[in-house]
């Protein structure tokens, strides 16, 4: 018998339900994170919910700023919300960012009035930079605008003779004033050539397009030379009488700027080209003048004896700045105390005064046995903590001392200038929150625009604080912004030296018996101790390592080639850098100076610097053609010495400044 159930009676099978788990609970970081992807995703509705959520959040403002510029930038934004974030956020360039911003949409909208007024208030609370010719132009417009007067736009015109590119702003204004005969043909061409000199032809040839249609011929002549100033020896094209009378002037000035561009390109061939055009050039003045000028500065950074008849040609009035610099570093080489003194003494005041003249003024007196005089100068430069007070110090074999011990130490007090203490303030909170997110150049641009703001004490606190964090190029940047000229306490120094990567550096440094002053110092001019840091030629971590150089030194390690990556890690760079540097020590004699020259430019370029005959240090380096090169040769001994002075050991001006000799092939 077959029993039936109905199916109210059956059992019931019951399914399990489904349980949502919990949603993950975000930090405020990642929420953070999840609101900017909202953002840049359109997801505004999303973006605004995240926003209450994150109020107390360091980096809130980030939000907020991103949300009021999408804002103006739609032409609905609330000046009362622009003008809270502005005032509220003084300290972050995001207030800036949005200043200009809001400053950008009033001169879009034409509100003139309303531009001005708010520019003016930018004035007050703000440092205008000469980069931002932009609102600057703005305001000269709205003025013009408001008063119809076209001597309102005059101080454009510095703008326009700089010879660089310029905001749509001042183009707009030059407009203006071309079009009521305020700028001739001779101010064209006068940005023209400005443009040319600046390396931007771009700027050139906007302005060429002011030119009557004649003479936009002889602009094409000027491009072309630009490109290629070797067609200078084209006779065709440089035939003279083939120009009308009124346009050879402007052919002589193309010639000559010709040959200049030639000269610092090559000036073995400008010479030779000179000798083929001669008769050209015979006729040429000012013209002749800037090319003899031209001439004995190129040569006489080649210690070429063929500068002195060029020197001679030069008058007086051509006789600027750079070429009496490089008329004294020729005379120098050649070791004419006398030629040296007159020279330094034709320098404007505000140049002679500068330590490297006051030094070898003193040098040269005291070649020419003007003793008393010589030593006055000398001991002035004894107090002063740079390359020459270190070089007046040797030449005289005075003590040296790089600490004033009696000095009082940097303290944590308080300025009374700052609300809450440094380490308190708001804008340090959003600083440590990007350096979290790896954030690292907003994290910069937010501690140097803070840093702008402060006082000169304020900036030693900051840099201190920055030296606890251990943001050690953060804290070197911002003592790099007070004044380094007088003896300081050895806390101090510190604030300015660290002594970063330490042990890894004393291990590298006893390893290859280097001194591991030597090595800090490389390193704080090469990096100012960031582990990332990366040059715009690709050198790579603390001691800016090119990575094939790195394999090439792996290699003679015998050890396994770095990954271009791993040159980031400190331990990789510091073991190759030092290698390296043991080798250019080993390559170049054991002269620590042309070591520290090839390690910026390269050992074999140092070796065609040498000179003829052994030569004293000073005016070796002072003699070195590249400023770059120069100057870091200087930094490195200056801050070698400063670091020996910290580590506790006397600092060796006689081996860190021996002669200069030929080294034998």
């Amino acid at each position: 018998m077959c029993l039936f159930f109905s199916a109210p009676a059956m059992a019931k099978k019951h399914k399990k339900k489904f349980v949502k788990p919990p949603a993950a609970i975000l930090t405020p970081s990642q929420l953070f994170i999840e609101a900017e992807k909202a953002f840049e995703l359109g997801h505004f509705s999303k973006f605004e919910k995240a926003l209450p959520k994150l109020t107390h959040y360091p980096l809130y403002p980030y939000l907020l700023h991103k949300k009021l510029s999408r804002e103006i930038s739609q032409h609905r934004a609330n000046q009362m919300e622009v003008t809270h974030f502005i005032q509220k956020y003084a300290d972050s360039p995001l207030s800036k960012q949005l200043s200009d911003q809001f400053l950008a949409l009033q001169a879009h909208q034409k509100n003139w009035s309303h531009y001005l007024t708010l520019y003016e208030a930018k004035e007050k609370t703000e440092k205008i930079e000469e980069k931002e010719h932009k609102y600057q132009c703005y305001a000269l417009w709205a003025t013009y605008q408001k008063n119809q007067d076209i001597a309102e736009l005059y101080p454009a015109l510095t703008f326009w003779h700089n010879g660089l590119p310029q905001a749509q702003s001042c183009e707009t204004i030059f407009s203006a004033l071309l079009n009521q005969h305020k700028l001739t043909n001779a101010d064209i061409w006068n940005r023209i050539e400005q443009a040319f000199k600046q390396k931007q032809p771009d700027v050139a040839k906007l302005a060429a397009t002011y030119l009557p249609i004649e003479e936009k011929k002889l602009f094409k002549i000027w491009l072309k030379i630009y490109k290629q100033p070797n067609l200078i020896s084209d006779t065709v094209l440089f035939d003279l009488d083939a120009y009308e009378h009124d346009q050879v002037p402007l052919i002589k000035k193309i010639m000559a700027y010709a040959m200049i561009r030639l000269i610092r390109q090559d000036v073995a061939y400008a010479s030779q080209l000179y000798l083929e055009l001669a008769p050209y050039f015979e006729s040429f003045s000012p013209e002749q003048h800037e090319i003899a000028r031209a001439f004995a500065i190129s040569l006489a950074k080649k210690r070429s004896p063929l500068a002195t008849d060029w020197f001679d040609q030069v008058p007086e009035s051509y006789q600027d700045t750079e070429y009496l610099s490089w008329y004294i570093r020729y005379a120098l080489f050649q070791q004419n105390w006398t030629a040296v003194l007159q020279s330094i003494n034709k320098l404007p005041i505000q140049d002679s005064q500068q330590p490297r003249w006051q030094y070898w003024k003193a040098r040269a007196l005291d070649e020419l046995g003007q003793k008393e005089e010589a030593l006055a100068l000398f001991e002035a430069l004894f107090h002063q903590q740079h390359f020459y007070g270190l070089l007046a110090h040797h030449y005289c074999k005075h003590p040296l001392s790089l600490t004033a011990i009696h000095r009082q130490n940097p303290t944590k007090k308080n300025s009374p200038t700052l609300e809450k203490p440094f380490q308190e303030q708001a804008s340090i909170a959003r600083i440590k929150a990007l350096f979290m997110l790896s954030r690292i150049q907003q994290a910069k641009r937010e501690w140097f625009y803070k840093i702008s703001l402060l006082t000169e004490p304020e900036k030693i606190e900051a840099a201190q604080f920055a030296h606890e964090m251990q943001w050690h190029d953060l804290g070197i940047r911002t003592f790099s912004k007070t004044p380094l000229t007088r003896l300081e306490s050895k806390a101090t120094l510190r604030l300015r030296f660290p002594l970063a990567h330490h042990p890894k550096i004393m291990h590298e440094a006893i390893k290859h018996d280097l001194d591991p002053a030597w090595i800090f110092a490389l390193t704080r001019q090469e990096s100012t101790f960031i582990p990332y840091a990366q040059s715009p030629v690709g050198a790579m971590g603390l001691m800016q390592l090119m990575p094939k150089t790195a394999q090439e030194v792996a290699t003679n390690l015998k050890k396994k080639h770095p990954a271009k990556q791993n040159l980031t890690n400190p331990n990789v760079n510091i073991e190759l850098g030092t290698a390296y540097l043991k080798y250019l020590h080993y390559f170049m004699q054991h002269n620590p100076i042309l070591a520290i020259a090839s390690y910026n430019a390269g050992p074999g370029r140092i070796k065609q610097w040498l000179p003829p005959e052994t030569m004293a240090a000073d005016i070796w380096i002072e003699n070195i053609p590249f400023e770059e090169t120069r100057h870091y040769v200087q930094n490195i001994i200056t801050y070698t010495g400063i670091y020996q002075n910290i580590l506790g050991k006397a600092v060796d001006l006689e081996n860190m400044l021996p002669n200069i000799s030929k080294i034998p092939s």
